[in-house]
């Protein structure tokens, strides 16, 4: 799966079922190649601020709608979302 090798698996994520592809037999699959429509990562002690963040805006970038970036210690909760100018 080349979107989520890219980035390492998110904390949560949430698709729009019309975004959901099932497979032939009428199961979600497991593995989707899409970006999610809403990221939620939540910071753990040994991740770094920066590499999380830029999961986000490489997801925002790739169609997903909103990312929020959770840092428990700090307490501090940001909302991302990129605005698209049309």
């Amino acid at each position: 799966m080349r979107f989520w090798s890219e980035i390492g698996f998110p904390g949560y994520v949430s698709f729009q079922w019309e975004h959901i592809s099932f497979t032939s037999d009428g199961n979600v699959p497991d593995n989707f190649n899409r970006s999610p429509d809403w990221i939620i990562e939540i910071l753990s002690l040994e991740q770094r601020p920066n590499q999380v963040l830029d999961n986000i805006l490489y997801c925002l970038e790739n169609s997903s709608r909103v990312g929020w970036f959770i840092d428990s210690d700090d307490l501090n909760i940001l909302f991302l979302h990129l605005h698209s100018a049309g």
